[in-house]
């Protein structure tokens, strides 16, 4: 039986929430529009940007967000993370949600 395309977005939201949740991290989809939330496989798994944030930034992960944002002059998804590194430090960091390019940082020493 074919499933209609609102159930597959729910359930392929569904299993990057509990993919959140298993990791201990809170996590939300920033934009109002639900309707909007990306289809599987539009964006890299939640689970490569966290191995990608740990192995550079080692620490708990306090929060997780994925947002469609301007960026230039289109719109992009971003992953929004923030970590509380094992030296006590809160970094806030975003990335191409589709390339896991680092776009923009915060908190992080100059030169990092």
């Amino acid at each position: 039986m074919l499933m209609p395309v609102h159930w597959k977005r729910f359930l392929g939201v569904l299993l990057v929430v509990l993919a959140a949740l298993a990791v201990g991290a809170s996590w939300s989809i920033a934009d109002d529009d639900r309707e909007s939330a990306p289809l599987p496989g539009e964006v890299v798994p939640l689970r490569e940007l966290l191995a990608l944030v740990q192995k550079k930034y080692p620490g708990r992960i306090l929060e997780v967000e994925l947002e469609q944002e301007e960026y230039g002059d289109k719109d992009i998804w971003i992953y929004e993370i923030k970590i509380l590194t094992n030296k006590g430090r809160v970094y806030e960091l975003e990335y191409d949600a589709v390339t896991l390019e680092l776009l923009d940082t915060e908190g992080l020493p100059h030169g990092s």
